[in-house]
């Protein structure tokens, strides 16, 4: 990571004009960490690359952006191997070869479920990022949870750490995305998606540099695919030992340590022959070993193995074997263990000891027999899951009984719809933190819930119960587009206007506010109250006048904001809210902050603060801290606003509040800007910009954008600055949010400036290109350097 080492380094390498060999690879490699370290060599070895062909236009600033770690995205973190990889040599050698090929664009590992194409798959993944050659990143995602092709589009938005934009199409929301980048994109396991496979046809004739890499069962039949067949470990090679027994050997000492395989490899060997070397077969035999010998596994398949067969003429030869592993592990299990596991089929993403027990009345010992025979796994965290191939096995089972399988299901639904409902109240307490770490480890189930719930004809008003009590869960994470559309769904489908649909229609007005859609917010929010005011809901109406005094604060209009937010908190008063007290003290601040009177925004600040201390709600006092340094910063404190703005920071980074961190990072931009830290402020509003379009935060951009562009004058980039502040007067036009009356002086001097420094068609096409632009755009554009 020392850039002027490095530099030097490279300076005693090569004393004369001329690299190694004129090495293509290493003029790339070396041209940016000379420019990083400012090395008189930069000027040689770029004269050296356009001998070649090569254009190099990294400066000092993007090469270290380029090199440093966080760079690599959250998105692009692959799962961790939880066991060793053992094998597949072979494999791993032919696959790597044929993504090597320009011509091949789409290889799917093809063979039985438990053969490894899984493990196959990700030890390529880890071996690819190592090298570097896709250098916009190595995704794997896993598909087993989806049995809709329709939902593979948005499922990739989460993995790319997107927020699903309401008013673009999913998949070509992923198109954009990939765009011309280096990608190689890993779907596992497709086999339940293979009808709807065209998919992929239209991310490869759109991405022209995307690669794919799709584990499944049986070919895709696409006009693009090459496949490659993955059978199971080879057990004997010209009389040598092979994988599958080391395999073998392995877990089994994972179970027994002193196991010894030479003592028992007559009978392992006989293991895996006749479960077809399959990897996953052979590591539940092998952790029978604490129950069985190898000699008694051994019989038990084999006197198994021929009965439980598949006779169908249409079930392919490759299923069989597996049928029979999983099959010899179900009829080990009593009753009431193939009762629980058959029922733990409904959960998704794992599950706690205690929503087992609510859902399928597991017991503690019945969970621990289940780990014991390798049918569950428990997880670093203390959750429970399973193998998703076992996943599948067990929800066949389940399925056979229709009346067992509607039953459970609506337990799972019951269960998470009650335990949400129960702690909601905990998202604005001292355990909000645990609250929001709850809520992403069962997500996956919440989102089954949400989706038996629209299908099941009886259960909307379970479903706009779970959705209203999610919305703060979406509203910290930034999943404004996601946490809508569930709502606005179950709102379309509810007959009754009853308290359910009050609580969920509030809470779409909240996100879409947030999304800047201000003329439907304003609608529902009106809504609210007339429709609050007939049931008795008076939090509702609280919330919702305050919905009103957000956005006519945010259109400009102070005094109908400040009196919309005095109706508000004259009722939190009444109900003795604390958590809306605070809420509406901190409304009344911020417009007092846009009227310029410091000295009372900070009074109502500091009161909403210490309430939300009191009430240990991070999230809200994070915000106040927040609006406590922006007081600072207008009254030219720049040391008390850091001060406030950092401790802010730090709790939001620790809840993982997206939509107050990029509010933070952009202020944190002002303050930098305001002392002339140009740089330090570039890089504050960039990683601000980054959340905004990661998340849909049309609201936050409007900041943002003001900023950069006022970066990019001072910083002597005029034309720059003139598409950034077009890009803004279309986003303005767009969400209806006017300029500040307070800050249009400074805007409009600023534009003013700018167009004296550059003729006047340049700044107009600049101004004119801006308004044709995307955030995402932006967004790379604010990652260039200087011109």
């Amino acid at each position: 990571q020392d850039f002027n080492k490095a530099a030097e380094l490279a300076e005693r390498a090569y004393k004369l004009p001329g690299l190694s060999g004129s090495d293509v690879a290493n003029l790339k490699r070396l041209y940016p960490l000379l420019c990083a370290g400012k090395s008189v060599l930069a000027p040689i070895v770029r004269k050296e690359a356009e001998g070649y062909g090569l254009i190099l236009e990294l400066t000092t600033e993007s090469a270290r952006a380029l090199y440093k770690p966080e760079a690599l995205s959250k998105s692009q973190t692959l799962p961790l191997r939880g066991t060793s990889f053992v094998g597949r040599d072979a494999e791993l050698k032919e696959s790597t070869s044929l993504l090597a090929k320009s011509d091949i664009r789409l290889l799917s590992l093809i063979g039985p479920g438990g053969a490894g194409k899984t493990r196959i798959a990700l030890q390529l993944a880890h071996n690819q990022q190592q090298s570097k050659i896709y250098k916009h990143g190595v995704y794997f995602v896993p598909l087993e949870t989806l049995t809709d092709a329709g939902l593979i589009p948005v499922h990739l938005i989460t993995h790319f750490g997107l927020t699903q934009q309401a008013k673009q199409d999913p998949l070509e929301q992923v198109i954009d995305f990939i765009s011309d980048n280096h990608i190689l994109l890993i779907l596992d396991n497709f086999e339940q998606l293979n009808k709807d496979a065209v998919y992929l046809t239209d991310l490869l004739n759109k991405c022209p540099n995307l690669k794919l890499l799709v584990t499944s069962r049986e070919r895709l039949r696409l006009e693009e695919e090459h496949s490659l067949e993955i059978g199971g470990l080879k057990y004997a090679v010209d009389n040598a030992l092979g994988d599958a027994t080391q395999l073998f050997k392995e877990r089994a000492q994972q179970v027994k340590p002193r196991f010894d395989l030479h003592t028992n490899l007559t009978d392992v060997l006989r293991i895996c022959e006749l479960v077809d070397g399959l990897p996953l077969a052979i590591e539940l035999a092998a952790a029978w070993i604490r129950l069985l010998t190898c000699q008694e596994i051994a019989q038990e398949l084999q006197s198994n193995l021929d009965l439980l067969s598949s006779t169908n003429i249409n079930t392919p030869d490759r299923q069989r074997s597996l049928k029979a592993v999983f099959e010899h592990s179900w009829q080990l299990l009593s009753l009431k263990e193939q009762e629980v596991l058959r029922k733990l089929s409904v959960f998704r993403g794992g599950f706690k000891r205690e929503a087992a027990s609510e859902v399928t009345g597991a017991t503690i010992a019945n969970l621990a027999s289940l780990v014991d025979k390798s049918l569950l796994r428990v997880l670093p965290n203390g959750r429970y899951d399973r193998h998703p191939l076992l996943y599948q096995f067990t929800q066949e089972k389940l399925e056979l009984d229709t009346e067992e399988a509607n039953y459970t299901r609506a337990k799972h639904a019951d269960y998470f719809v009650n335990q949400l409902v129960a702690t909601e109240p905990e998202l604005t307490g001292d355990q909000q933190r645990q609250w929001l770490t709850n809520l992403d480890q069962d997500y996956d189930n919440l989102r089954a819930v949400l989706d038996w719930a629209l299908k099941s004809a009886n259960r909307n008003t379970k479903g706009l119960e779970l959705a209203s009590a999610l919305h703060h869960f979406w509203y910290l994470r930034g999943y404004f587009s996601e946490g809508r559309n569930w709502l606005d769904a179950f709102l379309a489908r509810e007959m009754y206007r009853g308290l359910p649909y009050l609580k969920a229609l509030y809470a779409s007005a909240r996100l879409t506010r947030e999304q800047g859609d201000y003329n439907v917010a304003k609608s529902s929010f009106k809504t609210c109250i007339q429709l609050g005011q007939e049931l008795g809901a008076k939090d509702i109406v609280s919330k919702s006048w305050e919905g009103l005094g957000g956005i006519a604060h945010e259109r400009g209009d102070y005094a109908t904001a400040h009196t919309f937010h005095e109706q508000s908190l004259a009722l939190e008063r009444i109900l003795k809210n604390d958590s809306g007290i605070s809420s509406s003290l901190n409304n009344l601040g911020a417009v007092a902050y846009y009227q310029r009177d410091f000295p009372k925004a900070h009074t109502f600040f500091e009161e909403g603060l210490m309430i939300r201390r009191k009430l240990g709600d991070g999230a809200g006092i994070s915000a106040s801290l927040n609006n406590l340094g922006l007081v600072a910063l207008g009254q030219e404190d720049a040391a008390s606003a850091r001060a406030y703005f950092e401790e802010g920071l730090a709790i939001q980074k620790i809840l993982g509040d997206k939509r107050s961190l990029a509010l933070t990072y952009s202020n944190m931009a002002i303050l930098e800007e305001g002392i002339g830290n140009y740089s330090n402020a570039k890089l504050l509003a960039t990683e601000s910009l980054k959340i905004v379009v990661e998340i849909g935060y049309k609201r936050g951009a409007t900041l943002l954008l003001g900023s950069l562009a006022d970066l990019a004058a001072a910083s002597k980039e005029f034309e720059k600055a003139a598409l950034l502040w077009g890009t803004l007067e279309k986003l303005r036009k767009i969400t209806d949010i006017p300029l500040h009356p307070n800050d249009k002086a400074e805007y409009e001097q600023n534009v003013s400036a700018a167009r004296m420094q550059i003729d006047d068609e340049t700044f107009t096409r600049a101004w004119a290109k801006g308004m044709e632009m995307t955030l995402e755009q932006v967004l790379d554009l604010s990652l260039t350097t200087k011109g």
